[in-house]
Formats: structure tokens, sequence, C-alpha cells
């Protein structure tokens, strides 16, 4: 099934490719993959996506057109777009698990992206490790966060996730308080208390550590 026309910016020309010459160059680019990858099935009567699936009738998914969009950015942009369109939350899209994880080896090796983007990436890739029990795989991406001077969020709660899985409690205990101490007020910090209370239970009836 063929396209029918551009996803509009500034313009209204009709062309054969997912976005034209001209709004390739928008910058509103950026923030149209925000929003597409914000996009759930579940949010009825979605203006952005209603207005692209019209025009874009051979997409099925929202993040499938974020991964061609990827293409149109000429800096690092281009991988960090394809990752997060490759993933699905915390989840790798079923089938392009090698995709993404070939993806993250050059990404976390730029050196012009910031090392909170990089440790997003890399905890989805932990999360997959972990969840198929490949804890040598997961153990080498738990050192790639752990080299990073700015973790995200995510990044600390999935490290929380593979400290308690392999009942280093010590190392859990240590990088809740880390979690905490990074992202105090938030709701994410809810998800480490509960960590910190798990690792200072474990370690005070001589759980492993």
């Amino acid at each position: 099934m063929e396209k029918k026309d551009c996803i509009r910016f500034e313009c209204s020309k009709e062309c054969k490719d997912l976005i034209c010459s001209k709004c390739k160059n928008s910058n509103e680019l950026e923030d149209l993959c925000e929003n597409l990858l914000l996009y759930h099935y579940t949010v009825k009567n979605n203006v952005l996506w209603n207005d692209i699936i019209e025009n874009c009738d051979c997409y099925e998914s929202s993040k499938d057109i974020v991964y061609d969009l990827a293409d149109c950015f000429k800096d690092n942009r281009k991988l960090y777009y394809k990752l997060k369109a490759l993933s699905r939350g915390s989840r790798i899209a079923k089938g392009r698990e090698c995709e993404y994880l070939k993806l993250t080896e050059m990404y976390i090796l730029l050196e012009d992206v910031s090392d909170y983007k990089k440790s997003i990436c890399l905890a989805v890739s932990l999360n997959y490790h972990t969840s198929n029990d490949n804890l040598t795989e997961a153990s080498e991406a738990v050192i790639a966060i752990e080299n990073l001077q700015k973790k995200s969020e995510f990044a600390y709660s999935m490290l929380c996730e593979y400290y308690s899985t392999i009942k280093n409690y010590k190392k859990l205990r240590k990088t809740a308080f880390d979690g905490i101490e990074s992202y105090s007020g938030q709701d994410v910090c809810i998800n480490y208390r509960n960590h910190l209370r798990e690792a200072s239970a474990n370690i005070e009836h001589g759980g492993m550590i």
C-alpha cells in the first residue's frame, strides 16, 4: 500500500515520500516524533494520529512512522529516534531485538550524546536481558550504565530491578538511595523507596548482599 501524501508541517505539497524535502528541515520534526511516541491506540479522537493516518494509510503504528521519520535527521537524533521507535515503553518491539541492541551499541559510542539519553537506551537493553535471564549480557549493560555520570529515572529503576533479581541487596540499597537523591519529589521515587525497603529487610535478615 502506497503513502498517499506527505506529513504536513509548513506546506501542503503532495509527494510520494513520507515527508517532503522542505518539511524535512522543519523545526517541528522533533516535536512530531515526540508526539507520535506518546500516542497510544486507546486514546480516542487523537487529532494528530487521525490526520497522519489519513495521509499515510500504510502504517499501523505511530512508532513505525517515527522509525522512518528518523532518517530525516542529519545528526545523532537519527539513531535516538530509531531506538525510541523500536522500544514499546520499556520493552523492545518483538522481532526487533537484535536491531535495537545493535543500534544501542552504536549510540553509546557517540561523543555528542548526553549520558541521560544513553542511559535510557541502555536501560531498555538491560530490561530485555534481565527478563530473558541473559544475566551475562545484563551485567554488561549494568556496567555501561554505572559508568555514566547522569542516569535517567528509568535507568535507576532498571538497575534496581537487576540488583533485586540477582539478590545483591547492598547494591540495590545504594542504587535506590542514589535514585531518590537524584529524583527527589518525583513519582518514580515511590518505586525506589520500595526497593530500599526490600534491600534493608533482606540485609537485616542476613540475605545475600
